[in-house]
């Protein structure tokens, strides 16, 4: 296929905003979210959204809209650039500190000790032999 026909990726799994706008992914685009949060700017703010629906990108996406040198090609034909003002005044003029509490696949479950192999399964194991 020529350039422009080839099909994007699904960024399954991948919550780097740089990556999935520099590696030709799919991005349904919600930096309108940025306008929305410093238009309302809230001392605090909250991010709830169920498992596995884009709150680490939404945070990634944030993160690169604010940070210092911030490569504001990555932003251009979405919804946020329409906001010159804002982009003016906020975008690449902070230094970020981002903490990611997302833990790696299956952490969460050696944690609650159910993981194969835990000491929570292993117990179970130790009984079913014990009653064979």
């Amino acid at each position: 296929m020529a350039g422009n026909d080839m099909k994007k990726k699904l960024p399954i799994g991948i919550d780097d905003f740089c990556k999935i706008r520099t590696e030709g992914f799919y991005y349904v685009d919600k930096t309108a979210m940025i306008r929305d949060l410093l238009n309302a700017w809230g001392e605090v703010n909250l991010f709830t959204r169920p498992r596995r629906f884009g709150k680490s990108l939404n945070m990634s996406m944030l993160k690169t809209f604010l940070e210092l040198g911030c490569d504001k090609s990555l932003f251009e034909g979405l919804e946020i650039s329409k906001e010159t003002q804002l982009c003016e005044k906020y975008m690449g003029k902070f230094p970020v500190i981002s903490i990611s509490c997302v833990l790696p696949m299956g952490c969460d479950q050696l944690l609650r000790g159910t993981a194969p192999g835990s000491a929570g399964n292993a117990e179970s194991v130790l009984v079913k032999h014990e009653w064979q």
